[in-house]
């Protein structure tokens, strides 16, 4: 287990990365990712509201109640969970997709030579030291915020744009993932176990580079993203389908009451050892198709209100203009599309 953690910020690198990966190369305009962001919206505003009634039922249930305080924190973050940052992903992601047209047009300003000097320096201040060394002197860690995603973006325009002839070698591909895992668990090794040996567990969490900023996880990410867009293009509308659903299994596990019920599933067994370890790994698969399932029920569900989703994004795009037109006296020059 402690060499799996140690590779804790490998699903934040992916599931950012393949975003990353298309839309370094996507024409983009603000207004097409505004409603990128109210589709998103519309999505945890269904998932919010269900959370919180399951919430509220279980908490009823088991005889307990809500303070007034908590009920309203509660229904804030059921009812807007973008404004509330109930998941810290998707409200940074949404912010992302609101920057990123002005990102990218400040990217594209710098020729190769300095988006890759912008890159030495990120990687040398983020991606080589742990967090305790340097957050006595300053704040120097990156949190799991949107200026992780800026930072990751950065990176992968940079490789996308100025070096994509090492993007279409797989044999690259494979060795980032080794050198990822050598990394990963060298470190680990090296700063790991002679802690845990001494009885100071929680020193090595520090020192381990298990963050999604640091390189191992960004290096295996890399990695299967380089192997996978090497091979020949092959479309499964299986896989396809279940791909629309992943963000679900994020949105449902992270959240307090789902956690909560499925580890005391789990531990009221009092299962241990390899029969622990089996019967978690059937559980998690048993959740993650649940989760997939449960989110295409979802999609079915919201599909007449599209359209209404679709009204309420222009109206947005509308309001922009406006405050644009009143604050700077023209119209975003990023257009509508």
């Amino acid at each position: 287990m402690n060499l799996l953690s140690n590779f804790g910020g490998l699903g934040d690198c992916l599931f950012f990365g393949i975003s990353a990966w298309f839309l370094s190369e996507e024409i983009q305009g603000l207004g097409k990712n505004v409603k990128r962001v109210c589709t998103l919206e519309a999505q945890l505003l269904f998932y919010g509201t269900i959370l919180f009634a399951t919430t509220l039922a279980t908490q009823c249930a088991e005889g307990g109640s809500f303070s007034l305080g908590g009920l309203c924190h509660a229904l804030f973050g059921a009812f807007f969970p973008l404004m509330s940052s109930h998941w810290w992903y998707t409200t940074s992601y949404a912010i992302f997709l609101l920057l990123c047209p002005f990102l990218n047009e400040g990217l594209r300003s710098l020729d190769k030579r300095a988006h890759s000097l912008l890159c030495f320096v990120l990687l040398l201040l983020y991606s080589l030291f742990p967090f305790s060394f340097l957050n006595g002197l300053i704040r120097f860690d990156m949190s799991y915020s949107v200026w992780l995603f800026v930072y990751q973006y950065v990176l992968i325009t940079c490789l996308r744009w100025h070096y994509s002839e090492f993007l279409l070698n797989g044999r690259l591909g494979k060795r980032l993932l080794a050198l990822g895992l050598a990394l990963g668990i060298g470190t680990q090794v090296l700063f790991g176990f002679p802690l845990l040996i001494m009885g100071k567990s929680m020193l090595s969490h520090q020192l381990w580079l298990n963050t999604p900023a640091c390189l191992p996880p960004m290096f295996l990410a890399l990695g299967a993203l380089t192997i996978a867009s090497t091979k020949n293009p092959r479309t499964n509308l299986i896989i396809n389908k279940a791909a629309t659903g992943t963000l679900a299994v994020y949105l449902i596990l992270t959240d307090t009451v789902a956690s909560r019920l499925i580890g005391g599933a789990v531990g009221s067994l009092g299962l241990n050892g390899m029969a622990y370890m089996m019967f978690s790994l059937a559980v998690a698969m048993g959740v993650f198709v649940f989760c997939i399932l449960f989110d295409l029920l979802r999609q079915r569900l919201m599909r007449p209100f599209c359209s209404m989703i679709n009204r309420a994004a222009e109206w947005v795009i509308v309001l922009l203009h406006e405050i644009a037109m009143a604050t700077y006296g023209k119209c975003l020059r990023l257009g509508r599309d």
